[in-house]
């Protein structure tokens, strides 16, 4: 198993031990910490999805959008700046991983969920101050 999938594993595991103690309250009952929990692990399981969106999520938790950002915000993030760090994350480890090596950077891009390649490497070299390119090359 590699990094990314070894810290998806272990932040979801945290997260359903969390939801776990909830005692079989609906998710919209739920405390807003573990509301949070709740929204990062379904976000985490849906990274490679590039219809993953604030509606989606609060949806699946059972939640207003409104609620939604405002538990985000007690992470410190927006919800749209946490799922472009993940994805952002997901991208600079599998442009490193000798196992992707025979994908092209445009397939690593699209498979963690963004489907717009300039928008991508723009907030690739934003994020790592380098071009996926030069961060693959090492």
């Amino acid at each position: 198993m590699g990094e990314t999938e070894t810290q998806l594993l272990t932040d979801s595991l945290c997260n359903l031990v969390a939801l776990a103690a909830a005692d079989d309250l609906p998710s919209n009952r739920l405390e807003p910490e573990l509301q949070l929990e709740a929204l990062f692990a379904f976000c985490r399981q849906h990274l490679h999805d590039a219809d993953l969106s604030a509606q989606r999520a609060a949806d699946h938790i059972g939640i207003s959008v409104r609620t939604l950002h405002s538990r985000f915000r007690q992470s410190g993030r927006s919800f749209g700046r946490w799922l472009l760090e993940q994805r952002l994350q997901g991208c600079s480890v599998a442009l490193r991983d000798p196992r992707q090596r025979p994908l092209n950077i445009s397939q690593i891009a699209y498979a963690w969920g963004f489907n717009d390649l300039s928008y991508f490497n723009r907030a690739f070299r934003r994020r790592f101050d380098r071009t996926p390119r030069g961060w693959r090359e090492g």
